[in-house]
Parts: C-alpha cells; structure tokens; sequence
C-alpha cells in the first residue's frame, strides 16, 4: 500500500500481492533460533507438517533449552532475532527493505534510534487488572 510504513511480513514469492503468510517464517524463527543450540531440535522443527497446530510442544523444548544457562537463553534470543531482522520487512514510500537495513537506513542517528523505555504511572489502579480484546462483537476478558 503506497504510503504506509512499518514494519511486515515478507510477501509470498508465489503470490507476491496476495495476503502475507506468517506460518513459515514463525516456523524459521524457532529454527534459527535454536539451531546453533541443539541441532537435532532444529531438525525437529523442522520436520514439523503443520507448524499451526504442532509448535506447542517445541515453545516447550525451546524454553526448557533456554533454561539450562544464561548463554544459552541469550543465543536463542539473539539468534532467533537475527533471523527476523533479516527476514521481516519495513516498508517506507512504497519500498521494502529488511529490518535490519532499514533500521540503518532510516534510524541513522543517535536520537533516530529505537529504546526501551519504562513508563511509571503515579495514580491507584482504579478498575480490576485484567486483559480484555474485542472479537467477534464482544469483548473476552480473563487470562
């Protein structure tokens, strides 16, 4: 869409205007994430059909990995990164770049660059803390 900016999933090659998968890449990720990790984990996931409806029990072996020490945790997260900064795109005036180039790109300066932040608030919660997301025309709330 010309005129948009941000950032999105890679278009399919096979139908480069048609709607942006997300199973495929999701599925990458946990593979780069893990591979330098646990090769035979890598291999697993990777031989999964239907990542939709069997990744559950990889999240679980990928956070059980993650748990044996600080350096493993941090190669996961570091190279499950890599892996998205290099595959998911920012779109800016009708062109796509990597993640990872635009963020070069367009965020070249110090003050251009991207932060974490905390944000504290000093007034009592005054309604119950809980999560709620409209769908379908109703708003579900609980965890």
């Amino acid at each position: 869409m010309a005129g948009s900016s941000g950032v999105n999933f890679p278009s399919d090659p096979k139908n480069p205007t048609g709607p942006r998968p997300t199973t495929d890449l999701n599925k990458g990720a946990f593979v780069a994430a893990v591979a330098k990790q646990d090769a035979k984990l890598a291999e697993e996931i990777t031989k999964v059909k239907n990542w939709r409806f069997g990744y559950s029990s990889h999240v679980l072996k990928q956070t059980e990995l993650a748990c044996k020490s600080y350096d493993t945790a941090l190669n996961i997260a570091n190279d499950g990164l890599d892996y998205l900064h290099t595959t998911m795109v920012f779109e800016r005036d009708g062109k796509e770049l990597p993640v990872r180039e635009a963020m070069a790109k367009y965020f070249s300066t110090k003050s251009d660059k991207l932060f974490t932040a905390i944000v504290k608030g000093e007034k009592k919660q005054t309604s119950p803390i809980g999560l709620e997301v409209p769908y379908g025309g109703k708003v579900l709330r609980g965890n």
